[in-house]
């Protein structure tokens, strides 16, 4: 299945991908023209062709799904984490764990590894609290085992594993 591309011309590059199974949903960011993403429902018949019909839009940094039917994105401008719907509108706002949040990632239901200078913060949406940090290099991917009980931290050059709770593996 091919999406058509709307946000920064034909040669934009998407950055990150983010896909939602129980919605068929999937969110994409890119970084020409400023950081952006798309939301695009996809067809639930899971049929072949192009993606039709408008696309959300909307600024900001490392969006990823949070809960069935919410996302994340950053804010880098007002340092806050900003929860929306699939309709797009937000639905709450709270800050990010620190000040120099430059990036989000995928943490499993409820939760955000949020990056920094020199660590990863494992962020609660719920409590809107750390609940742990790690001192890492500058991490460009995350990824997880598929039990989420492990994580890959990626930067360019070490791989850092840890266990669910940032601890080192």
């Amino acid at each position: 299945m091919s999406i058509r591309r709307t946000v920064g011309g034909p040669n934009t590059a998407p950055r990150t991908m983010s896909y939602n199974p129980a919605e068929n949903a999937i969110l994409i960011t890119y970084d020409a023209g400023g950081e952006s993403y798309e939301l695009f429902m996809l067809p639930k018949d899971g049929g072949r062709g192009e993606v039709v019909g408008d696309s959300r839009r909307g600024n900001g940094v490392g969006a990823v799904f949070v809960a069935r039917n919410r996302f994340a994105v950053l804010d880098k401008q007002s340092n806050n984490i900003i929860i929306k719907n699939l309709d797009n509108e937000m639905t709450k706002k709270c800050p990010a764990p620190c000040t120099t949040t430059d990036n989000i990632f995928h943490a499993g239901t409820g939760s955000l590894l949020c990056r920094s200078e020199d660590k990863m913060i494992l962020f609660d949406l719920q409590q809107r609290a750390a609940i742990a940090e790690l001192a890492s290099p500058y991490i460009k991917y995350v990824v997880w085992s598929t039990d989420m009980s492990r994580v890959a931290l990626l930067s360019k050059h070490a791989i850092v594993l840890a266990d669910r709770r940032l601890g080192h593996s």
